[in-house]
């Protein structure tokens, strides 16, 4: 079935007396209204609902069969007739987010939908579904409990628009309304209240919906503010808690991008278990919510595996609660922004896992406060044996952390930008399987790379898996051209502790410039040998001044650019267990 809501409304509440709670039970022989609204004396947990009496009368001497019922579905109760309706707009006072009978025309309507008409002054419900009218509004009868015809569909008036309470008909789970909306065929949002503390004994999953066009949304907002909210009714208090002791899965099921604002999603016991921000389509978007494991158990993590998916988190940080915990990368791209205390409670001992039998994963953290994590900790575990790529920029470290773990193998990508515990500017470190590279501020050439008032190079340490047709590769160093048609020299100066000159099997840089005036396709030239069986070469020694006493040498490479635009050179460290000082100014000439 399809509704084509708008909005839902969810508030658990405290869990007894708010909220959902707040709702009347059914009860006995009792005299009934259309437009009152029951909730069931036990409901079965994530299917407690809410219904609207549409024929007024008596309650009967015992509960309607509605343990688990279904959306829309109609129940007859003596002489009064219930319909689910839980959630709905109309019923929680939102005739914003409540369609009008133009949004429904000519189309299958389900029964239980909720409309107003055209000139928004009374709201009616589906009593029987169908096909609507195609031809002009129908003439509304417009008194509580009387019926309209439309085609195949039967309306039925609950009264006049107005005539609900703010919040009066939520859902109590979280996971509840996003089933309900999986199947509409239009933009939904989910209004979550701020006194939303629910807990459950079961594993939740809360359900994406929406459409690529309209992305479903979960917002936490003042459930004493404005129906329907506003921007000032936004709020960050929602809560979330699983006592079990397995999955908690956020997005699962959607094939459109999700957003969630300001919710706390928490497993709050067991010992074994995990988070799974997962979805089948394309994204999840957490904005200033919270990520939380308060249990103590070592066998839980934040589980990140859902392939070619993305999952984006914004001003949301994490809590652990051991040790042994971890973020676990195995499929998914993990974009983490503008956090502060991004790690809370028990901080891991590696923050970033990744699965040794799934590969891919990719993580790019920027703005992320990650100083909790001093000595003893590692910020991108390397233990495993997949594929591991993560950025970090312009975070804040711990300068005792430990950036990346010691194997480092098979595809391993980690760079850092400007990420450090200093308030510098200038730090760098790109870590590969073949070596790393990071900033130095001693050996360094004098008149050659400063942030204006420290000088820096760049260490390149290479390792036992360097080789000429496997080298590092430094992040690229840009610098401006404006010649055109001219030869142009880019010149990189280096030192190191070899005795001679390095070869140009042992270091080389290439540069990568606008080689063409028709198009921007790359152009490229190095400095190194020209293949791996051809001899190699000295480079040029250099009379620079550096602040060593090992050899000094340079590197160049003569090109002609067809447009102005950046070169960007790199340069590639070859020889295995080999350490270089490169001054990071490209000098062009």
């Amino acid at each position: 079935m399809a509704f084509k809501d708008l909005a839902l409304y969810c508030n658990w509440g405290n869990g007894s007396s708010t909220g959902y709670f707040a709702v009347s039970t059914w009860s006995a022989a009792a005299s009934i209204a259309v437009g009152a609204l029951r909730r069931q004396s036990s409901p079965v947990s994530f299917a407690e609902r809410i219904f609207v009496a549409v024929a007024a009368g008596t309650t009967g001497g015992s509960e309607p069969a509605w343990t688990n019922p279904t959306r829309g579905q109609k129940f007859t109760d003596n002489t009064v007739t219930w319909v689910e309706a839980t959630g709905a707009p109309a019923l929680n006072n939102d005739a914003t987010n409540t369609n009008n009978w133009n949004a429904v025309k000519n189309t299958s309507v389900s029964q239980g939908q909720i409309i107003k008409n055209v000139a928004g002054t009374h709201y009616f419900i589906a009593t029987t579904g169908g096909t609507s009218g195609n031809g002009s509004e129908p003439s509304w009868n417009t008194t509580a409990g009387a019926t309209t015809a439309d085609n195949g569909v039967t309306w039925t008036c609950l009264g006049a628009v107005g005539g609900f309470t703010n919040w009066g008909c939520p859902h109590a789970h979280l996971s509840t309304p996003g089933s309900d909306l999986a199947s509409t065929t239009q933009a939904s949002t989910i209004y979550v209240s701020h006194a939303h503390d629910e807990t459950c004994t079961v594993d939740p999953t809360i359900r994406g919906f929406g459409s690529y066009a309209n992305p479903g949304r979960y917002l936490c907002v003042n459930s004493a503010g404005s129906v329907p909210p506003v921007s000032a009714d936004l709020r960050t208090t929602a809560n979330v808690t699983t006592t079990n002791s397995s999955n908690f899965t956020i997005g699962s099921g959607s094939t459109a991008p999700m957003y969630y604002y300001g919710i706390n999603f928490k497993m709050g016991s067991g010992s074994a278990g995990n988070f799974v921000p997962q979805i089948t389509g394309p994204a999840n978007y957490l904005d200033t919510c919270s990520l939380q494991i308060l249990t103590t158990g070592s066998g839980t993590w934040f589980y990140f595996n859902t392939a070619d998916a993305l999952c984006v988190l914004k001003n949301t940080p994490f809590t652990f609660g051991h040790v042994g915990q971890t973020l676990y990368m195995t499929q998914t791209r993990l974009r983490w922004l503008k956090t502060t205390s991004a790690l809370n409670g028990t901080i891991p001992t590696k923050i970033f896992s990744w699965s040794a039998s799934n590969t891919g994963g990719d993580v790019e953290c920027i703005g992320v406060d990650f100083s909790a994590a001093g000595a003893g900790k590692t910020l991108v575990d390397t233990s495993s044996g997949s594929a591991r790529r993560a950025v970090f920029r312009d975070c804040k470290l711990d300068a005792s952390v430990t950036k990346v773990g010691a194997n480092q193998a098979n595809g391993l990508e980690v760079d850092f930008w400007r990420s450090g515990s200093a308030g510098v500017n200038y730090n760098v470190g790109s870590y590969r399987q073949n070596g790393t590279l990071v900033e130095e501020t001693t050996i360094i050439r004098t008149g050659g790379a400063s942030d204006g008032t420290t000088g820096l190079s760049w260490n390149i340490t290479t390792n036992a898996n360097a080789s000429f047709i496997h080298p590092f590769v430094s992040p690229p160093i840009a610098i401006w051209n404006d010649t055109v048609g001219s030869p142009v020299t880019a010149t990189v100066e280096g030192i190191w502790g070899g005795g001679a000159v390095p070869n140009n099997d042992d270091i080389f840089i290439e540069a990568e410039y606008l080689g063409s005036s028709t198009s921007p396709l790359a152009s490229f030239i190095d400095d190194a040998k020209a293949d791996p069986l051809a001899a190699a070469a000295g480079h040029t020694a250099s009379s620079a001044t550096w602040g060593g006493s090992t050899t000094k040498f340079k590197m160049a490479v003569t090109f002609t650019p067809q447009q102005k635009g950046w070169v960007l050179v790199r340069v590639k460290a070859a020889k295995a267990s080999s350490t270089f000082y490169i001054d990071p100014k490209v000098a062009l000439s």
